[in-house]
């Protein structure tokens, strides 16, 4: 209410239809203004821009309103995709490392794509670059790790560290021991001739425990 209060007061104010937009979690929420305008999140993110043109948040906030392949066309007329959000995003900011995720998530495994200042990225570099703005990223040391083929092969990280597919899932558990996604993916990563495998916490865990930790929610894709 107060923010509806204070889009009353002053309807150019972008940061208050960005900060309601939050609290409409699902596609189908609306919220009734002074005005009478009934808007979703969409609609708040879209004016939001309206009003700041040059807002990280805004076109990344907006960006994750889309579905693969649906299309927005903000109040100047130009339409864009989820990932063109993104990357006008990444312009504004190039060190919002969420956008540098979610991009590399909806792109597919071979495919690059130009950024506005001209870097060329393909999925593993937009995960290290979400690293580098934010070394603790649970979710991109994941999904990094799962780019790569087998466990022969390392990666360097933006701290200087070479890390294998394993120890990408060992980084991961030791900043978020729950994350279920990991401990069902190091499960994999273990061979006929590695029983066990220690994680940072100490813990020595097997293939089958490492699976009975993840649950359900760990085989989920």
């Amino acid at each position: 209410q107060l923010y509806i209060e204070a889009l009353r007061c002053d309807p150019d104010y972008g940061r208050a239809y960005s900060n309601l937009a939050s609290y409409l979690t699902a596609k189908t929420d609306t919220v009734t203004l002074a005005d009478k305008r009934v808007m979703s999140a969409r609609d708040l993110h879209l004016e939001a821009l309206r009003c700041d043109p040059k807002s990280a948040t805004s076109y990344y906030k907006l960006a994750n309103t889309l579905d693969t392949g649906e299309m927005v066309t903000l109040c100047d007329g130009w339409p864009m995709h989820q990932r063109q959000l993104y990357v006008e995003a990444l312009r504004h900011d190039p060190n919002f490392g969420l956008a540098y995720h979610y991009l590399a998530r909806i792109m597919s495994s071979r495919e690059d794509i130009a950024l506005t200042d001209g870097r060329v990225m393909s999925r593993q570099k937009l995960y290290l670059e979400s690293l580098r703005c934010k070394p603790t990223h649970v979710k991109s040391l994941h999904y990094l790790a799962r780019l790569l083929p087998h466990n022969s092969y390392h990666i360097t990280l933006p701290d200087g560290r070479a890390l294998t597919r394993q120890q990408l899932f060992i980084e991961a558990l030791r900043i978020d021991a729950t994350h279920t996604k990991s401990l069902f993916q190091l499960a994999q990563t273990l061979t006929t001739s590695q029983t066990t495998i220690t994680l940072a916490d100490g813990r020595v865990m097997t293939r089958a425990q490492l699976i009975e930790a993840a649950g359900e929610e760990g085989r989920r894709e």
